[in-house]
């Protein structure tokens, strides 16, 4: 049987300047399952607690009180879990609760999710949100999601929720904050 979570702990705040991530910045085929992590994560571009930039990964059994940042006036796709999330990336029973920011894209959980950018192809692969859940505040200028700042291209949501406050000028929504060719079940 495996035990509690492990506690990954952000060491105050972690900033850096592309692919920011208290776990891991930039990752292909990552597989976490059974993380909490807690602190604060900031960074210019793909900003989140456990990955800033995932692709072909997995990441279940996983939760986040820490805050994810975008510093900067062109500050994009921050996400209490995973900043950027694509082709092929799986969120299964992740929770977050920190509060996120970004200029766009800015989600409670992804800042953006994208499955294959090419909406024709059949055998395009997929991006996945499932039994997701946010609470924390989500703050940004465009794209900006209590769950998702931007959902598209063979992505989807299902079995998810996100209670806490979200604000922005442009394209916000509680769930997800832009749709385009995507699924919210």
């Amino acid at each position: 049987p495996r035990g509690p979570p492990r506690e990954r702990r952000c060491g105050g705040t972690e900033v850096g300047p592309r692919h920011g991530g208290c776990g891991r910045g930039r990752q292909e085929k990552l597989a976490v399952n059974g993380r909490s992590s807690s602190g604060a994560v900031g960074a210019a571009v793909n900003i989140a607690v456990i990955t800033g930039f995932g692709q072909s990964s997995t990441i279940s059994n996983t939760s986040s009180s820490a805050s994810a940042t975008g510093i900067g006036p062109s500050s994009a796709y921050a996400g209490g879990i995973v900043g950027y999330q694509l082709n092929g990336v799986t969120n299964t029973n992740v929770a977050a609760s920190g509060n996120v920011s970004a200029v766009s894209g800015a989600g409670g959980v992804a800042g953006i999710a994208v499955g294959f950018a090419n909406p024709g192809n059949p055998s395009s692969t997929t991006s996945a949100l499932i039994n997701a859940s946010a609470t924390g505040t989500v703050n940004g200028t465009t794209s900006v999601g209590g769950l998702v700042g931007f959902l598209g291209y063979n992505a989807s949501v299902s079995q998810s929720y996100a209670s806490g406050s979200v604000t922005g000028p442009d394209t916000v929504g509680a769930l997800v904050g832009h749709g385009s060719i995507s699924t919210v079940a």
